[in-house]
């Protein structure tokens, strides 16, 4: 995928690759406004992750678990695990976290408060407590016939100059 701004012009790729038995193979991002990238590779039991910052290229392995997902893939897990999110369950997965090089571990669940009548809201929380204080708010509006995403707020790929440095950017998508 191309993310681009408001004019047309291109902030950032994204490519996901899936095996032929639906497993992750690669996912890749390209920042383009920092010139910025990366990728994490999924070899046998591993995770292998590089990531480029000016001229150094970063790297890093982790051992991959059954709850690992890669950002693009999270839609592909609501529609797995709907039945058990709509009945109030926490799923728990690893999101790969390119720009530090590791996975992360979150929970997706139903947010009863948020969700209506054609929609139902789920959101993403840090597993872990600290983190949990500085991580953003994610949400995600599901079609509840569709089960497909219709609504997103959380972190983007965009990002922002402010005062000489480059910020993160949350969006609101409608879909």
């Amino acid at each position: 995928s191309t993310w681009s701004d408001p004019n047309g012009s291109p902030y950032a790729i994204e490519v996901t690759e899936i095996h032929p038995n639906g497993q992750l193979k690669r996912y890749a991002i390209q920042q383009l406004q920092t010139n910025e990238g990366g990728a994490v590779d999924v070899e046998k039991d591993k995770l292998l992750f590089t990531w480029r910052e000016r001229d150094t290229i970063h790297s890093n392995e982790e051992k991959i678990t059954d709850d690992f997902v890669a950002p693009s893939m999270i839609p592909l897990l609501i529609q797995r695990k709907w039945k058990e999110l709509t009945v109030g369950a926490s799923i728990r997965m690893r999101m790969a976290i390119l720009p530090w090089r590791e996975t992360l571990g979150f929970f997706l669940k139903k947010n009863d408060k948020a969700s209506s009548f054609h929609e139902t809201e789920l959101e993403m929380t840090p597993s872990n407590p600290v983190f949990s204080i500085f991580a953003p708010h994610v949400g995600f509006g599901i079609n509840r016939k569709t089960k497909q995403l219709v609504r997103f707020h959380g972190p983007s790929l965009a990002k922002l100059m402010i005062n000489g440095k480059w910020k993160d950017v949350d969006v609101s998508a409608i879909y």
